[in-house]
């Protein structure tokens, strides 16, 4: 939850310190085995999305029920081939259809 990235990860972060004041917060830049693997040692509750419920078999995944959403993107290179132009032009050109699909 690095501030700055996502507002709604600001708001969570904020809503957190303000029920729980003592509450220390450690921001990790990215989420591999070794983040995951100090949640299973030290005394740390891990705040992640649902993909990452299996990937210990020490670790269980409570799910979170906050008012709050993660944006999502694509990631792909930046001289992209063509098939994935291509999806991103159906993507731009249907955006709307999607995100009526997905988000009802």
């Amino acid at each position: 939850m690095i501030p700055g990235v996502a507002s709604q990860l600001d708001a969570l972060r904020a809503d957190i310190l303000r029920e729980i004041p003592h509450a220390t917060i450690h921001d990790a830049e990215t989420i591999g085995q070794d983040t995951i693997a100090l949640s299973e040692v030290q005394p740390y509750l891990f705040i992640t999305q649902k993909i990452f419920q299996d990937n210990h078999p020490n670790l269980v995944t409570i799910p979170l029920v906050t008012p709050y959403t993660l944006p999502y993107g694509l990631i792909y290179s930046n001289t992209p081939s063509q098939p994935i132009r291509d999806l991103l032009a159906y993507i731009d050109d249907h955006r709307e259809a999607l995100i009526k699909k997905w988000v009802s």
